[in-house]
């Protein structure tokens, strides 16, 4: 029979995974500029055979068509497949275990537009976790949210603040078992400077408040973060993220305090397909002692998406 034991493994395996860490900088991430009326690029010359209508288009010079921009898609339809090594899947200072791991994600996001300069993002996800030799600690995640964020200053150059929320619930992958569900109330800002033509430099702050089942799993998290992508080529993109993260439990006597660093390179096949590797290091120091750890991942995934 399976124990409860395994709710804190699942869940901090979850935080550092990087396929859900790619997922929580898709909340904040820059959506496509509000669809409008634009001018058409290519200048048009309309003879006086062709444009008169009372007045003689002559005598106004060249005409400039008015086109409707295509309104940008507002679903998008994603699966995600990566396969990783993590070097401490207990996520325990003694007793570690290594092994692979395999994240399967399907995605299914819309963003419709509310108000002009407010984007908004309303999702749902399934992920399938699975472990090559430890298939005890297997488990199935759904997650459904929305999030809401606005640009300030001139032209939004000051940064963005975004606001979201986030069920989500583990459960065993055979019987659908619940093990461990919270809710997750946030709170943030970011704001990214351009370096040159092929660097970007972005960083932020977080509050996260997760209400959890168990109860001993409520906490708090206030995090801050920064990172540096470099366009390596003109489909290749490199990343390296740093966070610093408290957690401060509300419901027993711990606090924790962990640093995460990643790295990672993305090849853009084309608009449907992007490949990627990653390599992470994480190191968790907690008031009580059995929660330190440190652990490492590494591997590689591939994505899939359509926007309609």
């Amino acid at each position: 029979m399976k124990t409860i034991q395994f709710i804190p493994i699942a869940w901090v395996g979850l935080v550092l995974s990087g396929s859900l860490l790619l997922a929580q900088d898709a909340r904040i991430r820059r959506l496509d500029p509000v669809a409008g009326i634009g001018v058409s690029t290519n200048v048009t010359t309309v003879s006086p055979a062709e444009g008169r209508s009372g007045i003689d288009s002559e005598d106004l010079g060249p005409e400039l068509l008015l086109e409707r921009r295509p309104k940008p898609p507002v679903f998008e339809l994603s699966a995600d497949s990566q396969y990783s090594f993590n070097s401490n899947i207990q996520m325990t200072k003694n007793h570690q275990e290594s092994d692979g791991e395999l994240d399967e994600t399907l995605k299914l996001a819309a963003t419709p537009r509310l108000l002009p300069q407010l984007t908004s993002l309303v999702y749902l996800t399934q992920q399938f976790v699975r472990y090559n030799s430890h298939s005890l600690n297997d488990y199935d995640s759904q997650a459904a949210g929305f999030s809401l964020s606005h640009p300030f200053g001139p032209n939004g150059s000051w940064g963005t603040l975004y606001a979201g929320f986030d069920a989500n619930r583990l459960c065993y992958p055979v019987d659908a078992g619940e093990i461990f569900k919270e809710y997750d109330t946030l709170l943030g800002f970011w704001r990214s400077q351009p370096v040159g033509h092929r660097m970007t430099v972005s960083y932020g702050y977080q509050m996260d408040w997760l209400p959890s089942h168990p109860s001993s799993w409520t906490r708090v998290y206030n995090a801050v973060s920064v990172s540096v992508s470099v366009k390596i080529a003109e489909k290749l993109t490199a990343q390296l993220y740093y966070r610093l993260r408290d957690q401060e439990f509300l419901q027993v006597h711990r606090n924790d305090l962990d640093h995460l660093v990643y790295l990672t390179c993305v090849y853009t096949c084309n608009r449907f397909i992007a490949a990627r590797i990653y390599g992470s290091y994480g190191d968790n120091s907690s008031s009580v002692a059995v929660n330190d750890y440190q652990v490492a991942n590494g591997g590689a995934g591939l994505a899939l998406s359509v926007k309609f």
